[in-house]
């Protein structure tokens, strides 16, 4: 199965899957499928087999010696749907965007916990009415003043996932309403695994007060430091009026709580003690005398765990098993201009240190799934995003030596099969709550275009490795170019003329590592040159082109450029043949007549602005400017070399 791109391996790989079963789990089970998506089917019948009757000497009554229950030891495979929600404005900018996401169980898991899964269809129906009404109160809030914008999310994440217990929290952010940027409020649940009862919070403690007064001592101290040092305040809150709000607050649903791994945390919602949301936790570890925490929870602590950290408050996790918890948040980061923001990178806070990571191909990056694992007194991060037409999961090294890039791979959470829905914004697929059975659709090492479902986990250090026994396929690095300037300016004025002539501007519309990735579409839109009728063609090519078409009648004009002028053009400005080209000319091609025919009534031409030059041992690394809608007016350089007054392109890329 080829594609060439994430988005279409996605679909086919469900579609597939649906018909044949490829997507079945390693020990041959189907992928399971959303309840958003598809209607459960009904329990399997035994076969005949299994429902023959004992005869009386092998029957034996059920007692309480003779009947076993079979105990879970596995974590339940989770399933998490993302939606979106938008109302659009002019140019295509959403005045409303919603993002909201939620957890299932795995289908097969469902069928036989059928309280769980009612408990946590419950807690996705609050989450989605709390959106629902929300974009209803947006859309009357627009009516009044068109002027105003939307950006809320009630984002989920997964904390707790074992064969005890399952925890989440799910943050709600509304940015840009207050001056600090975002609010935040939380909402939280806690499941027995087995009975799917929900768990309070007086289940789990046993002296409700020390539990307070130790919690309250970790938030007096941030919430002291935040008023004095961050938002001016004169004064604080001493610690004894900490505590007692926070009594308050739990009361009245502002501060929330799960179940941790390790401990407990707590979620208090911004606009309580701070502007901003607060998190702290008080690990089972800390509970020296033995008297905050019911036995049964106490003893509950996992040593290998996976969970999510919420990205406005982050949280604190104990990263090599000292006892003491450190502060470990990530966040997507964004750039662009105006209106036209992007995700371009994650950032990542451990213990004090910051590291940003930018996306390979800035400006086309998505959403980032990040889990924290925990192995063997280690904890190392794991994220998964989409680049343009790829997907990639990273690892990274947190407290110790830093923080930094581990191993990388072209992979992605498995998707559900039958989930995916492009028209409802629906992309549900297989989270990880098993550091070594983590689900992935994963790019074949020899034929990088193939995607196949395969199973990987994560050791202590960070490193990767494949059940099937694939070798890692890292997406290319960026290659380093000098962008200082050591041209002239009339240098600099000859070199923007070439790139903003029809015959060059054609290959800044799309980011290359290398030739080979060359969107050829874009640069003979308008025909780079070699159009040899620049409107219609010859009515016996317009006959051509609409029997091989099957439409009516031309509307538009049509750009031809023949087989033989593309093949040396691309030659002249790559070094390469055209069959090497990954995006090849997508045009209605006429045989007989040796001819590409793309029909539309628009231009791409663009202007770009160049605002350096280096040239070193033949080659030129250009810096410029581009207003191209896709490009945000951000800066790129490209880099190429000249032979023969002609330009040979290598690489056109985002400037970091």
């Amino acid at each position: 199965m080829k594609v060439k791109n994430i988005e279409k391996a996605i679909c086919a790989f469900l579609s597939l899957a649906m018909l044949c079963g490829c997507g079945a789990k390693a020990n041959g089970t189907a992928p399971a499928e959303t309840t958003e998506a598809v209607t459960e089917t009904e329990k399997p019948q035994p076969k005949p087999a299994e429902t023959e009757i004992a005869t009386e000497e092998e029957s034996e009554p059920e007692t309480e010696e003779n009947t076993e229950v079979e105990e879970d030891t596995e974590p339940p495979e989770l399933i998490l749907t993302r939606q979106n929600a938008f109302d659009w404005g002019e140019g295509s900018i959403p005045r409303i965007r919603h993002q909201f996401s939620t957890l299932s169980l795995d289908k097969e898991y469902a069928s036989d916990h059928k309280e769980l899964e009612s408990a946590l269809e419950k807690a996705k129906d609050e989450i989605l009415t709390k959106e629902q009404a929300a974009f209803e109160s947006d859309l009357s809030t627009l009516e009044e003043n068109e002027a105003y914008t939307f950006d809320e999310s009630w984002m989920t994440y997964l904390r707790r996932s074992d064969s005890q217990f399952i925890s989440f929290v799910n943050e709600y952010c509304s940015e840009g309403l207050f001056d600090d940027g975002y609010y935040t409020e939380y909402l939280a649940h806690t499941y027995d695994t087995k009975s799917g009862k929900e768990i309070a919070l007086s289940d789990v403690i046993a002296d409700e007060d020390a539990l307070f007064e130790m919690m309250g001592e970790k938030m007096h101290e941030y919430i002291e430091y935040a008023m004095l040092n961050i938002f001016a305040a004169e004064s604080a809150p001493d610690e004894e009026t900490v505590i007692k709000d926070l009594k308050e607050y739990m009361q009245a649903g502002a501060l929330a709580w799960t179940l941790d791994p390790e401990g407990i945390t707590f979620y208090l919602n911004a606009y309580t003690a701070l502007p901003a949301g607060i998190t702290q936790t008080v690990l089972f570890e800390e509970d020296k005398d033995h008297t905050i925490f019911n036995e049964e929870f106490a003893n509950s602590a996992v040593e290998e765990w996976i969970m999510q950290t919420p990205s406005i408050t982050g949280s604190y996790v104990d990263l090599d098993d000292s006892g003491v918890p450190v502060y470990v948040r990530s966040g997507e980061e964004y750039d662009g201009l105006d209106e036209e923001l992007y995700i371009s990178g994650l950032g990542i806070s451990c213990d004090g240190d910051y590291e940003s990571f930018s996306a390979i191909q800035q400006g086309g990056t998505s959403f980032y799934d990040v889990f924290l694992v925990h192995k063997d007194h280690a904890t190392v991060l794991l994220e998964n995003h989409r680049e343009y037409e790829d997907v990639l999961m990273n690892t990274y090294s947190l407290g110790g030596s830093g923080i930094e890039v581990i191993d990388s791979t072209r992979a992605c959470f498995e998707p559900v099969e039958g989930g995916f829905s492009e028209q409802d914004d629906l992309t549900p697929y297989y989270i990880p709550t098993d550091a070594e059975k983590i689900r992935t659709l994963a790019a074949d090492p020899e034929q990088t275009d193939e995607w196949e479902a395969d199973v990987m986990c994560v050791d202590a250090d960070g490193h990767l490795s494949f059940e099937s026994g694939r070798t890692l396929t890292s997406a290319a690095a960026e290659p380093l170019r000098d962008t200082s300037n050591n041209m002239s300016d009339s240098e600099l004025k000859a070199m923007e003329k070439k790139l903003n002539s029809i015959e060059y501007y054609g290959f800044l519309h799309s980011d290359f590592r290398d030739p080979t990735e060359i969107w050829w579409d874009e640069v003979f839109y308008v025909g780079a040159g070699m159009d040899p009728w620049t409107g219609f063609p010859p009515e016996d090519v317009q006959e051509a082109f609409l029997k091989e078409t099957g439409d009516e009648e031309i509307y538009t004009d049509l750009t031809a450029v023949s087989g033989e002028d593309v093949k040396a053009f691309v030659q002249k400005t790559t070094g390469l043949d055209y069959s090497e080209m990954k995006h090849p000319l997508d045009w209605t091609y006429l045989k007989d007549y040796d001819l590409y025919i793309h029909e539309h009534g628009d231009t791409n031409q663009s202007v770009v602005e160049v605002t350096a030059g280096h040239f070193e041992d033949g080659e030129y690394t250009i810096t410029y400017t581009q207003n191209y809608i896709y490009d945000a007016a951000e800066y790129y350089y490209v880099t190429f070399v000249e032979e023969d007054g002609a330009l040979r392109f290598i690489s056109n890329l985002p400037k970091r």
